[in-house]
């Protein structure tokens, strides 16, 4: 709802609390608009609203998650080519994957809130949000900004309602903590270990490992039966792997593959297609092997430090790149004011030893406004020194040179960096680490796939 009014006060009228200035009140002059005024307009809106029976939400709270009129939009439009998707997939004979379409702040509302309804801490609402649903925290200036997986740009927990603010999700954390002792308390008290099987230890069956169980169910299956004397080879680092990635299958590891195809539409559509994808799967999770083994990777979870670790680096790299272009701009400002002053020096000498100044200076006035720019911003920002342009170009030189060396380190750590990801995110894949979750963001992004495959 939108509320127009006159700029100017028509009618004078007495003063009322949020007035705070004698004129406030006066015809002809301007509403003055402060907090107390805002607060005031919204307080009559929801007062109208309810007189004249129209649904209405609370103008004076923050809401819990804000939707601004672009995410409604988006939703909106998202849902229904959604729909109309579905429509051609459902004639299709396929059961559509995803009905109900989701923007990419809602995904973060909905993964922030499941990971702070179980986290015990701020490190462990961290992890668990990166490792479960691959999304970034970052705590700077008192305030919590989340990277989407899909996004560059970071939102800030402001944009997503207050609910996902900082300390409303470390109070929450801190409910978790107290309702855990309570827990283990309550638990305590109700079973008495003295009483537990007679006194006697408790012992609970143990369920196979993960690892195990995938091992059992990849050797079952046939179609990627490997012969078990290949199995027993060790890693060569002098073998070229990228040249025939097959080869990692044999080497001796724990990691064992997992091909998730019920995502892909093409593939549920083409037998023949979905065996290609299989064997593509599995020539890109063996290059995933290759890049584990050739930088000594011993755990997933150093996987998870470096890729922090490169990102924190990167972040670093690209303040510097800022900062040293602008120590370059400052340089070439300073390449202009000195190029002006030394090519108008000998004009400003002519003019301190000239008998009519005020004749010499009309004749040369853009010379010597020129002259006296460079003078005033050289006291301005070197103390009044002046450079030699030898001096300043030396030092143009060297921050070109510095900048151009940042950047290729940054396209290096760059480009690391996403082979790091590609590597976690295969080694995800090859050790079934939370596929469920994995096959629920490909539904979200199923609707693009269908588009390009379906008529």
């Amino acid at each position: 709802m939108h509320i127009i009014f006159n700029s100017l006060r028509k009618l004078d009228v007495d003063l009322l609390p949020f007035m705070d200035r004698e004129i406030d009140g006066k015809a002809g002059y301007k509403h003055h608009l402060t907090d107390d005024y805002l607060k005031f307009l919204q307080t009559e809106l929801m007062r109208i609203c309810e007189r004249e029976g129209l649904h209405q939400i609370d103008l004076l709270s923050p809401s819990k998650a804000r939707i601004r009129d672009g995410e409604y939009r988006a939703r909106q439009h998202g849902q229904e080519k959604l729909d109309e998707l579905n429509e051609r997939i459902v004639a299709a004979q396929l059961k559509p994957t995803q009905t109900v379409f989701q923007t990419q702040k809602q995904f973060l509302r909905e993964a922030i809130m499941d990971v702070a309804g179980r986290a015990d801490s701020l490190d462990t609402f961290r992890q668990i949000l990166l490792e479960d649903y691959k999304i970034e925290l970052k705590d700077r200036r008192g305030r919590f900004s989340f990277l989407h997986p899909e996004r560059k740009k970071y939102i800030t927990d402001r944009a997503l309602g207050s609910a996902y603010e900082k300390e409303a999700l470390l109070e929450m954390i801190r409910q978790n903590v107290v309702e855990g002792q309570k827990d283990k308390a309550s638990s305590k008290e109700e079973v008495p270990a003295s009483e537990v099987n007679g006194g006697k230890e408790s012992k609970t069956p143990v369920k196979p490992s993960a690892i195990e169980t995938r091992e059992e169910s990849v050797g079952s299956n046939s179609d990627f039966a490997i012969p078990e004397e290949r199995l027993m080879s060790d890693y060569d680092p002098d073998y070229d792997y990228h040249a025939d990635p097959i080869a990692m299958l044999y080497v001796r590891t724990k990691l064992r593959l997992v091909v998730d195809l019920q995502t892909n539409i093409k593939a549920q559509m083409s037998e023949a297609y979905a065996q290609k994808v299989k064997i593509s799967n599995l020539k890109e999770m063996a290059r995933s092997v290759v890049f584990v083994q050739e930088y000594g990777y011993d755990s997933y979870e150093d996987l998870v430090q470096d890729q922090k670790y490169y990102s924190e680096q990167t972040e670093e790299l690209e303040s510097s790149i800022q900062e040293t272009k602008a120590q370059l701009k400052d340089i070439n400002a300073q390449i202009h004011f000195a190029g002006s002053y030394y090519s108008t020096r000998a004009v400003h000498a002519d003019f301190l030893k000239a008998w009519n100044k005020k004749k010499f200076r009309e004749a040369n006035r853009e010379d010597l406004d020129k002259y006296d720019e460079a003078v005033r911003y050289f006291k301005e920002n070197l103390d009044g020194t002046i450079p030699t342009m030898k001096a300043l170009r030396a030092r143009k030189d060297e921050l070109t040179s510095l900048r151009e060396g940042q950047q290729e380190d940054l396209q290096s750590l760059i480009r690391f960096q996403k082979n790091l990801q590609t590597a976690i995110t295969n080694v995800d894949a090859i050790l079934g680490k939370d596929m469920e979750h994995n096959r629920s963001r490909a539904k979200r992004r199923t609707g693009h796939i269908q588009e390009m495959y379906l008529p």
